[in-house]
């Protein structure tokens, strides 16, 4: 047997893209929506940029020996700059400086700096609520800091002239009566006086503007990545659900599971509304009805044509047993079979409220001795389709199907199909009819269909799209290999119109063009 799909892993995507669709779609709008949501709930921000240019001093401090007075590359420079621009003081100057009741902590969360990677800039850029608050920040603090670096800087100069002024007077006398050491100390303590008053390490080299748009909320972009966010959360779902989701899916996924031989399929569409007859109407549409004479045909390449007793059954109710019962009845009588159907799920019958008759008297009342054969045979007519699937004209006679219904309640229906009267009737109507069908009760739940299977010719077991799960699919194939071979026949009911396959396309065409 067979435990595996033979799908591809494309094919089992696209199978489980199109199964969990919906909840995709909902993860997909529930995250747009979502996003755009609270986009709408938040207030506009804005940013706004200003450039620091700094220039590398380290020749100059080097007039003093000060440590530093390698040439910096401007790229580091503006790197380590960036790193201690946003001082305490610097700060707080800034807050003095916009007077809008800014603090240093609030300054500090609203304010960054990064350098320039290829040039000498620091741009500073700070976040405000108005687009010129933006503007008016960047401002404050860049100039606010410039002024600091540039005070600092000059600071510095003088510092170190003092620092040469001390160093002359220290000499020796002979030393400073030098015209050559004299020359060169009054040239360094002059340039550094000169750069003490007018050095100008930093400067704005580009205020920030106002800027023309908020920076956020922006949502078209939430939305997008939301829509991407929620399309992946929605397919991780699919997948999970379809790991954890034991049902069998698809006519391949279940043939391959249950390894029987497949003879046929029921759409969606005709589940539960197969043998409702009207004498005015077919009981079948001709896509459906075509489907049935391809099972027919199927069931008869199976057991080569010799078996006249079928039982249809199904591991669980409402799998379809009792359409697929009915409708093969329907294809049968119209093909001009004498054809009698059987309703032996004595515990849930649905076949008279299908046909619109009384349910008694039927099977019950026959085997307890309350009526005969000719009191439980139900003549049903309906109005017949040609082959070719065209719509029949006026004359065409009506087509008829015997029934015998389940009738009245039994006590004990496996002690009913069991026994000996069951056994009698069956070669009794065996002998007056062509085909026989039998729509037994589930094989799961109650031991009906076993006191059954030893007395027919084969067996058509439905296992429907999507519902029955793959253990009781397996369940109910252990319970038919433990019994006596016969001809056991699959048909897939409740396809959907994406996954049904073959006369459906060619009916619903063909009708579409007339």
């Amino acid at each position: 047997m067979v435990s595996e799909s033979s799908q591809t892993p494309i094919q089992d995507f696209v199978r489980i893209l199109r199964a969990n669709r919906l909840l995709v779609v909902i993860c997909v709008v529930f995250a747009v929506g979502l996003a755009l949501g609270l986009s709408a709930t938040q207030e506009e921000r804005y940013r706004a940029t200003a450039g620091l240019a700094f220039d590398n001093l380290s020749e100059d401090f080097a007039v003093v020996g000060s440590v530093g007075s390698v040439p910096e590359a401007s790229s580091s420079l503006a790197l380590r700059k960036s790193q201690t621009l946003l001082s305490t003081k610097t700060l707080e100057g800034a807050s003095e400086k916009l007077g809008d009741g800014s603090t240093v902590t609030d300054l500090r969360r609203r304010v960054t700096t990064a350098p320039e990677v290829t040039s000498n800039l620091v741009l500073v850029t700070a976040e405000a609520d108005t687009a010129a608050g933006a503007a008016t920040t960047a401002n404050a603090v860049a100039t606010v800091a410039a002024q600091r670096e540039t005070t600092a800087t000059r600071l510095r100069f003088s510092r170190g002239a003092r620092e040469l002024r001390r160093r002359y007077a220290a000499l020796p006398a002979s030393d400073r009566a030098d015209i050559a050491t004299r020359s060169s100390y009054r040239e360094r303590i002059s340039r550094l006086d000169a750069l003490a008053s007018v050095a100008s390490p930093v400067r704005l080299d580009d205020r920030a503007r106002v800027p023309d748009s908020a920076f956020s909320p922006k949502p078209v972009q939430a939305g997008v990545i939301a829509g991407l966010a929620g399309l992946l959360i929605g397919l991780a779902l699919a997948f999970g659900r379809n790991a954890l989701d034991r049902r069998l899916r698809g006519v391949d996924a279940i043939r391959a599971a249950l390894d029987i031989p497949f003879i046929g399929q029921v759409r969606e569409e005709a589940m539960g509304t197969a043998g409702l007859a009207n004498p005015d109407t077919p009981p079948l549409s001709e896509i459906d009805l075509e489907g049935f004479r391809i099972l027919r045909a199927n069931l008869e390449f199976l057991t080569g044509g010799d078996a006249k007793t079928l039982l249809v059954t199904s591991p669980l109710p409402e799998e379809g047993k009792s359409t697929v019962a009915a409708s093969l009845a329907w294809a049968s009588a119209m093909s001009g079979r004498r054809t009698l159907l059987v309703e032996c799920d004595l515990r849930r019958p649905t076949l008279a409220a299908r046909l619109g008759v009384a349910r008694a008297p039927g099977l019950v009342e026959l085997l307890s001795g309350d009526a005969t054969i000719d009191d439980v045979t139900r003549v049903m007519s309906a109005k017949p389709l040609s082959t070719n699937g065209a719509r029949p004209q006026g004359g065409v006679a009506a087509v008829s199907l015997d029934c015998v219904l389940a009738g009245g309640s039994a006590a004990d229906p496996a002690a009913v199909l069991g026994s000996d009267g069951f056994s009698a009737f069956l070669l009794t109507i065996s002998s007056s009819y062509e085909v026989v069908i039998l729509d037994s009760a589930p094989l799961l739940p109650v031991v009906d269909t076993l006191e059954l299977f030893p007395s027919v010719d084969a067996a058509i077991l439905c296992i429907r799209d999507g519902r029955t799960s793959r253990d009781q699919a397996m369940a109910a194939r252990e319970l038919l290999d433990n019994l006596d071979e016969r001809p056991v026949g699959l048909v897939v009911t409740g396809l959907k119109r994406a996954a049904a396959k073959g006369y459906g396309y060619y009916y619903s065409h063909s009708y579409a063009s007339k």
